[in-house]
């Protein structure tokens, strides 16, 4: 299954060994390998789980197999991708009945 990241991702690093970083924090060692690393837009995973990736707006399918594990339209991937971008840019939005300030906002007449 294959998902192309729109954007840079924080994504597994595959130099990263939980073992090794184990018996370093054991010693009272400092581990210099990063569990994640940045991979950038383009980038094509090649995993059983990428679907989730899509369906978080992080990637776009890059096969069958993942279109139909997100179970998503064109239309509702673009939208969950621009809701992503606006996280990922501090964005947010009011959303009639959500709590401001720790106020329930009343929804429109």
């Amino acid at each position: 299954m294959k998902a192309k990241l729109v954007r840079e991702h924080d994504v597994l690093n595959p130099d990263y060994n939980r073992d090794h970083h184990t018996l370093c924090v054991a010693r009272g060692e400092r581990y210099p390998i990063s569990m994640t690393k940045k991979a950038p837009a383009g980038t094509i995973i090649d995993h059983p789980e990428a679907w989730r990736l899509v369906t978080l707006g992080a990637a776009v399918p890059e096969d069958d197999e993942c279109r139909q594990r997100a179970g998503l339209t064109e239309k509702q991937m673009e939208k969950v991708i621009a809701a992503a971008e606006r996280l990922s840019l501090g964005i947010g939005y009011d959303i009639p009945g959500q709590k401001k300030n720790g106020k329930k906002e009343p929804a429109p007449a």
